[in-house]
């Protein structure tokens, strides 16, 4: 019972303070941003992975990145490159 009061005051506490604005994503440390902008030359939803004709490769981080892609679509992808792998933070269909 007394794990409950305690988690409970906390929460209470936690929600009356105020966030700061908007919450920064965290990077590793190395990684960095990237955009790029192409048509899609292929889409493999078995390995979550995206080909833009600029030779581009990059990997979703979820699988609904990829929902309604097709070959020949135009997209501008924002990335985040850590050791060579892109992954994939944001789609925009153009």
């Amino acid at each position: 019972m007394r794990r409950f009061v305690v988690c409970a005051m906390l929460v209470t506490a936690l929600q009356a303070v105020p966030a700061p604005g908007p919450v920064p994503q965290v990077m590793a440390r190395g990684a960095q941003m990237g955009d790029a902008t192409g048509r899609v030359t292929d889409v493999d939803r078995r390995q979550w992975r995206l080909r833009l004709d600029s030779g581009d490769e990059m990997y979703a981080t979820d699988v609904r990145y990829l929902d309604g892609l097709k070959e020949g679509d135009r997209v501008h992808v924002r990335y985040i490159d850590t050791g060579g792998r892109k992954s994939i933070i944001r789609i925009d269909h153009q």
